[in-house]
């Protein structure tokens, strides 16, 4: 399968040497399953669009795979811990200032859209304590 697709790039699209650090990170397909059909790089484009941009699942650009198949390889890799295995991959600290020096500038920013997920997640570290009152479909003031 092709990495590269047929699109106009986004600035939030990975470099082949992004990709290069990126894909040995991404988990296989499920053994037994049939072949992978999606394009991965893609999905991780997609993500990198979302966290960048802010916008909904749901309007994610059309030249992404479906906002459904995005989301589900997101959650899967939020569960599974992917995610902030790449975190922790790509975070300063992990390895000597000079290999960091000579990371691409996406490292940084991946990695802050991964941890700021993290914590919205509550998969990073423990978020601030809710009250039990806030929360959707709730109101903090009486009528």
């Amino acid at each position: 399968m092709d990495d590269r697709t047929e699109r106009k790039p986004y600035d939030t699209d990975l470099s082949d040497a992004e990709w290069a650090i990126i894909e040995p990170l991404i988990p296989g397909g499920k053994p037994g399953g049939r072949p992978r059909e999606t394009n991965i790089r893609e999905v991780i484009n997609a993500i990198f669009y979302l966290l960048r941009t802010g916008c909904a699942w749901r309007h994610l650009p059309h030249d992404f795979p479906p906002s459904g198949t995005v989301y589900d390889y997101f959650s899967s890799w939020t569960r599974d811990g992917t995610l902030k295995h790449i975190h922790d991959t790509l975070r300063p600290g992990k390895t000597d200032e000079s290999a960091m020096r000579t990371l691409p500038p996406f490292v940084w920013i991946g990695s802050w859209a991964i941890s700021r997920w993290l914590k919205l997640t509550g998969t990073g570290p423990a978020p601030a304590p809710r009250s039990a009152a806030s929360g959707p479909g709730t109101c903090d003031s009486k009528m």
